[in-house]
């Protein structure tokens, strides 16, 4: 019997036939192409001691002939139906990969579980695959950066099966009879000790019958082979190894143990945090390293190996210019790994992570013959349906396990072991500390600069608060409305949450909504005094949104002010709302007085006429009126840009360059000059109305700029009831 069951989408299943292997099928009509990946518990960590690169050797003598074939005539079988045989060795599996139509598929099986199950090992070739063997090491040691990596495992690694390199040494491979590789097959290349990974264009009830006929007729073994076993050494005091190396530059590697099994739920908030820190060049860490005129580092890669067992490890790498010193690198990196609390450069940037991710296994799943190769280091242990979760792995990752994920980080630097290897390098051990991370100041960091169009930009970190704050500020307002056109800056304010060129409406809404944003384009007319977007001397847009999504929120909101839908729909929508607004306003006799009363003390001025129109002037304002208008007003001369949130200040100005990067300079703002100043006192009436009266009392006068602030809290003082 085959216990089988069908997980939560069409397309996916997993199985474990008698013998113990545990299978899964993925259908994916991409194309009329199956792969067949089996991942064997076969790697450096189950070696015998002094047997190191037996899985490699291993690897390359199943290519040489079965019980039924020849090594021409498994060759030729390969090539009759056009196959694609290959496999590779790691720390801890060996992975076998097969690409062919989807006609030969069970062709293809066949022929790889017979490569798998029925070797013969012939001891005529033995020696000939140990001398390739031996070639790939004289290769590898004309790479100064492989025998980087190899002083760094030597010594990372030490004490742990990892040790070991994957391909032996001269000694050990020169060494190893073929009566123990033999034993080593029979002992690892077992069914239970086994995962068959069938992706491609196929019925999955049909392929599992074949998987049945060709690995099935493996017989069943007599138990599981062990796990590798051990545990990681304390780090010792001399925690750096420095090296000397004839190279054209420097080599940094570092590691230290992850403390999580492959599969813990805490690990996709780990590797979320170090993508977002240094796994793209705009990340901050490899940003801060790389960029410049005069970089810390030529490279910088960052990120967890997920291994079976209790043997992850977050690896880093870097390589230097000659001459350049590498403990700014270590230190930045140190200080980084303890800065991923929230309001940190890096935990803004996780929902970008969680987007790359899902991207990457969309992308990745249509190379099938690669997907399951990019997933095996999981894959051999994992859980069931591990695989057909991969791509959502992500999406249930919360800010409490990212919290808990920036505090393993933090620790585990403490435990890093760094090998450093480059020319003039006195060969030495000794001993790095990190840098005890700096309190977090709040605020921490401003900038106050032009963009590239113009716009003024002044941002300023707080992480005081998760709020991610934006207020585009657009000026003169009153002064920049043609004749004839009054409140056509609130008639463009109030259309541009109706949707932009790419977004309608519901879609724009939509799109906020999952951000968790509020934006406020205009004032709101229900709320007694809220006046703050009803001053004629600028017009806002204000964003406020969760910090976790800000680079989204800030590309949404130039999108709205650089390419408002303007629709005639919604054109007509908001006439009516504005002009509805007109007659509420009318029937206010403090609107009417506060109207009447500025037209009289500066007739004709900018500042004195009516914001948000007259019927008038509403009811002649146009769709062209309104797209001429924002090709004018929408530039770099007249906005103004300030935020305030928890993310790095410098990094938010240069996502504010880019968003508003296509943004046009513009004609120079017009002046607004200062209304006459008052010289004689006088008396307008007002309108009767019968039930209210409003009376209002002022003047202009010449303040000078220092007094500002001290007349603006008097004025304050004096309204407060």
């Amino acid at each position: 019997m085959i216990a089988a069951f069908l997980l939560a989408f069409a397309g996916y299943s997993e199985a474990t036939l008698d013998n113990g292997l545990r299978v899964v099928l993925i259908e994916h009509r991409a194309n009329p192409m199956v792969a067949s990946s089996v991942v064997v518990g076969a790697g450096v960590v189950h070696e015998p001691e002094a047997r190191g690169g037996a899985s490699h050797l291993l690897e390359h003598l199943l290519f040489n002939g079965t019980a039924t074939r020849t090594q021409r005539e498994l060759y030729d079988a390969v090539d009759r139906v056009g196959a694609y045989n290959n496999a590779t060795t790691r720390e801890d599996h060996t992975l076998f990969s097969l690409l062919i139509q989807k006609e030969f598929a069970e062709a293809g099986l066949e022929i790889q579980a017979d490569m798998l199950f029925r070797s013969t090992i012939p001891a005529e070739n033995f020696d000939k695959e140990k001398g390739i063997v031996l070639e790939e090491m004289a290769k590898d040691a004309s790479d100064p950066g492989y025998l980087a990596t190899e002083t760094f495992r030597a010594f990372a690694y030490a004490g742990t099966p990892l040790a070991k390199p994957v391909l032996g040494t001269r000694t050990s491979i020169g060494a190893i009879p073929r009566d123990e590789v033999v034993a080593y097959w029979k002992e690892r290349y077992v069914p239970s000790n086994m995962l068959l990974v069938v992706m491609g264009d196929f019925d999955a009830a049909s392929m599992l019958a074949k998987v049945e006929r060709t690995f099935g007729a493996a017989p069943k073994s007599k138990g599981t082979p062990t796990s590798a076993t051990g545990s990681w050494p304390a780090p010792p005091k001399d925690n750096l190894r420095i090296a000397a190396l004839e190279a054209p530059r420097i080599y940094v590697n570092g590691a230290f143990p992850l403390g999580l099994p492959a599969h813990d739920p805490l690990v996709p908030a780990v590797e979320l945090l170090l993508d977002a820190l240094a796994g793209s060049d705009d990340a901050p860490l490899r940003r801060r390293l790389t960029s410049g005129a005069d970089p810390a580092a030529a490279t910088f890669g960052l990120g967890t190996t997920l291994r079976t067992g209790k043997w992850s490890t977050v690896e880093f790498q870097a390589t230097l210019a000659l001459g350049k010193p590498f403990e700014p690198v270590l230190d930045a990196l140190a200080g980084s790994l303890c800065d991923l609390g929230p309001g940190s450069p890096a935990r803004s940037r996780i929902d970008l992570m969680r987007a790359a991710a899902r991207s990457r296994e969309v992308l990745e799943a249509d190379q099938i013959h690669y997907y399951a190769m990019t997933h095996s280091e999981a894959l051999l242990d994992a859980p069931p349906g591990w695989l057909q979760k991969a791509a959502r792995r992500y999406d249930g990752v919360t800010d409490a396990d990212l919290d808990r994920a920036a505090v393993l980080l933090a620790q585990g630097i403490a435990r890093a072991r760094i090998a450093v290897s480059g020319p003039g390098l006195a060969a030495r051990a000794a001993s790095w500390t990190p840098p005890k991370a700096e309190p977090r100041v709040s605020p921490r960091g401003r900038v106050d600069r032009s963009l590239a169009c113009g716009a003024r930009v002044i941002v300023e970190r707080n992480d005081d608060s998760q709020v991610f704050a934006v207020h585009a500020m657009l000026r003169p307002r009153a002064a920049s409305e043609p004749a004839g056109k009054d409140g056509v800056v609130s008639f463009l304010h109030r259309l541009l949450p109706k949707g932009t060129v790419g977004s309608d409406g519901p879609a724009l809404a939509a799109r906020l909504a999952r951000l968790g944003a509020q934006v406020k384009a205009d004032d709101d007319s229900r709320v007694p005094f809220d006046d703050y977007y009803t001053t004629p001397e600028f017009s806002f847009v204000r964003l406020e949104l969760p910090a976790d999504g800000w680079r989204e929120g800030l590309s949404l909101l130039a999108e709205m002010l650089r390419q408002p839908r303007l629709d005639p729909a919604d054109v007509e929508a908001v006439r009516k709302e504005m002009l509805d607004l007109q007659a509420r306003r009318q029937a206010s006799s403090r609107n009417r007085a506060v109207e009447t009363f500025e037209a009289a003390l500066a007739p004709g001025h900018p500042l004195t006429r009516p914001v948000v129109g007259t019927p008038s002037s509403i009811g002649a304002i146009t769709v062209d009126d309104l797209r001429a208008f924002h090709r004018d007003y929408v530039t770099g001369s007249h906005l103004a840009l300030t935020v305030v949130s928890p993310v790095d200040a410098e990094e938010v100005a240069q996502a504010l360059d880019g968003a508003f990067a296509g943004l046009p300079a513009g004609a120079p703002a017009p002046a607004l000059a200062p209304p006459p100043v008052t010289s004689t006192a006088g008396e307008l009436p007002g309108d009767a109305l019968k039930d209210q009266v409003t009376v209002v009392l002022g003047y202009t006068f010449d303040a000078p700029d220092d007094e500002r602030p001290a007349l603006a809290l008097a004025g304050a003082l004096l309204s407060d009831e």
